[in-house]
C-alpha cells in the first residue's frame, strides 16, 4: 500500500513525540522536516534521508509542489499561523499541536481558510483516539448525566521566553497549558452560557516581573441544564501534574495523563485503565486512516481495508469547533478583566 508523504514543522518538545509517532507508523512517510534551531535539525535528521528546512515556507511550497499528503505541525501558532494559509491554498492536510491559535480571530481564519478545501485542518483530541478513554466520547454510558466537572492544572513551564510575551503567546497558562481541559469541557458539556475569570502574574520567589501573562487563572463555567464546571491553571510548579474529573449521576470519572479512574455510584465497580501506547501515536494513526479515507491512493483498490483501523475512530472534527473553544477561553480573559461573568456566544 502506498504510504502517505508525511513532513513536521517544529522538533522541540511535542514535535520529538510527533516524529516518534510518525517513524513507527506503517500509514506514513516522513519525507522533510523544519526548525530553525540549526542543532537541534541536524541532531533529529542524524543519519537519516530527510530533507532538511529551516524556514516553514519553503517545506511547504516545496513539499507541496512534490505531493504531500500531511502537515504535523509542532510549532506555537505564532510561528506557524502565517503559513497556514499556504497550506490550505496547496491542499495539505494539516494535524497542529493545540493551541491552534492565538485568539478567535486567527481561529476564524483558519476556519475560512481550511472550510471546502477538501483537507483537514485537526488539532488533536488525544483522549479521543485512545482506546483506555473510549467510554469518555459518550460518558453517559458509565457514568451517567454529567453535572459537575472539575479541570487541574500545573506546568512547571516558567514564564520566560515567548510565554512571558502577550503579543507572542496570545495568552499565559490557561491558553497555552490548559486548552486541551478547556477543549474536552468544552467537547463534552457544549458551549458555556456563561464564563467568569480570575488571574494573578506573580513573579517567582527572588525574581523580577519581566512578563505580561497569566501565571495563574482560576475558571468557572456554566453550562445549559444547570451544569458547572471549573477550570484551575497555574504555571511555575515544583512538578507537572493534570486532572479532569467528570461527576456524573451514576459516578465519577478521573481522567489523568497515563490513566482513567471509573468510580460507579453505590461502590459497584471501580477500574483502573492504564494507557498502553503513547498518546500522540493514536492521534497520529487515527489522522492517517481518516487522510486515506479522503483521499484513497489510485493504485489502492477500495476493498475496505486501506489501513488498519483505528483502535478508537476519532470523531470527524469541523474548523469550528476550535472556533468554539477559543471563544471560551477569549471570554474567560475577558471576564478577568471585567470581573463579570461574560458570554462566549459573543465571538460565535
Amino acid at each position: 500500500m502506498k504510504r502517505l508523504k508525511a513532513a513536521l514543522i517544529g522538533l522541540a518538545g511535542v514535535g520529538g513525540d510527533y516524529l516518534s509517532a510518525l517513524q513507527a507508523d506503517d500509514l506514513f512517510e516522513v519525507v522533510a522536516v523544519a526548525d530553525r534551531d540549526a542543532a537541534l535539525l541536524r541532531q533529529c535528521t542524524e543519519g537519516t534521508s530527510l530533507r532538511q528546512y529551516a524556514d516553514y515556507r519553503s517545506l511547504i511550497v516545496e513539499m507541496g509542489h512534490a505531493g504531500l499528503d500531511a502537515l504535523f505541525v509542532a510549532a506555537e501558532s505564532f510561528r506557524s499561523f502565517e503559513y497556514m494559509e499556504a497550506a490550505a491554498e496547496r491542499g495539505i492536510a494539516v494535524f497542529h499541536k493545540a493551541p491552534p491559535a492565538r485568539n478567535v480571530d486567527e481561529a476564524r481564519r483558519l476556519a475560512e481558510w481550511f472550510s471546502g478545501k477538501g483537507r483537514s485542518f485537526v488539532v488533536p483530541r488525544l483522549w479521543q483516539c485512545d482506546p483506555a478513554f473510549a467510554c469518555l466520547i459518550d460518558p453517559a454510558e458509565p457514568i451517567g448525566r454529567v453535572c459537575t466537572a472539575v479541570a487541574e492544572v500545573r506546568t512547571t513551564a516558567g514564564s520566560q521566553g515567548w510565554r512571558g510575551d502577550s503579543v507572542r503567546a496570545g495568552g499565559g497558562v490557561l491558553l497555552n497549558s490548559a486548552y486541551e481541559q478547556v477543549d474536552m469541557l468544552v467537547a463534552l458539556l457544549g458551549v458555556p452560557e456563561s464564563v467568569y475569570a480570575q488571574c494573578g502574574a506573580t513573579a517567582l520567589p527572588g525574581t523580577a516581573r519581566n512578563y505580561d501573562t497569566e501565571d495563574t487563572m482560576l475558571v468557572s463555567l456554566r453550562f445549559a441544564g444547570d451544569r458547572i464546571a471549573s477550570v484551575a491553571a497555574w504555571r511555575g510548579a515544583p512538578a507537572p501534574h493534570s486532572r479532569v474529573a467528570l461527576i456524573g449521576t451514576q459516578g465519577l470519572a478521573e481522567v489523568f495523563p497515563d490513566r482513567l479512574e471509573l468510580a460507579l455510584a453505590g461502590g459497584a465497580t471501580e477500574s483502573n485503565v492504564v494507557r498502553t501506547v503513547p498518546p500522540v501515536a493514536g492521534a497520529v494513526h487515527a489522522f492517517g486512516v481518516a487522510r486515506l479515507a479522503e483521499d484513497p491512493p489510485e493504485d489502492q483498490p477500495d476493498d475496505g481495508c486501506l489501513a488498519r483501523p483505528a483502535a478508537t475512530p476519532a470523531p470527524k472534527l469541523e474548523v469550528e469547533d476550535y472556533v468554539a473553544t477559543m471563544a471560551v477561553i477569549e471570554a474567560a480573559y475577558l471576564a478577568a478583566k471585567t470581573d463579570e461573568p461574560e458570554s462566549p456566544s459573543r465571538w460565535l
